[in-house]
């Protein structure tokens, strides 16, 4: 179902991504501050809050449309893997942006199954320069259990 979703909104984006003419893509670095909120394991990890290293990659249609693939990891849980939409609104100097996807979320050592579920986010994105940006977000990962805020670095390759 999640999946369907994904493929749903990718397809409804493609006309926004007609428009662009130039296709660069981007890599990036965040350092991001999570709060795992689980029920049957809530009680061991209330002084828990792990900070992840996230990994970025993405391909931008244009200003307004990119997707986006990262990778997630800590000293204590495994990877969180996701794939997103990225749609921004472009403003002088920086953009507003929204984040639409899929992840997949496996705490280490506390018995929790992999998890795929819808994952959102919204965040800020301030230019540097014309290939250099940093941004502030907001994500939730599998539907709310594992959420918080990142501050990041991106470099883009190409013009936008």
């Amino acid at each position: 179902m999640r999946t369907r979703f994904l493929v749903m909104t990718l397809l409804l984006a493609l006309p926004l991504a007609a428009a662009g003419r130039d296709r660069p893509v981007y890599l990036g670095l965040q350092i991001a501050d999570y709060t795992l909120d689980v029920p049957p394991v809530q009680n061991a990890l209330d002084d828990e809050e792990p900070t992840m290293r996230v990994g970025r990659l993405g391909y931008r249609f244009n200003r307004n449309l990119a997707i986006e693939g990262r990778l997630a990891n800590s000293r204590t849980h495994d990877p969180v893997a996701a794939a997103f939409t990225r749609i921004a609104l472009d403003l002088y100097q920086a953009d507003v942006y929204a984040l639409v996807g899929a992840s997949t979320v496996r705490p280490n050592g506390f018995g929790i199954e992999n998890e795929d579920n819808l994952a959102l986010g919204a965040g800020v994105t301030l230019y540097g320069s014309r290939h250099r940006t940093i941004n502030l977000e907001y994500v939730s990962y599998s539907d709310g259990a594992l959420y918080g805020f990142g501050l990041g670095f991106v470099m883009e390759f190409g013009d936008p």
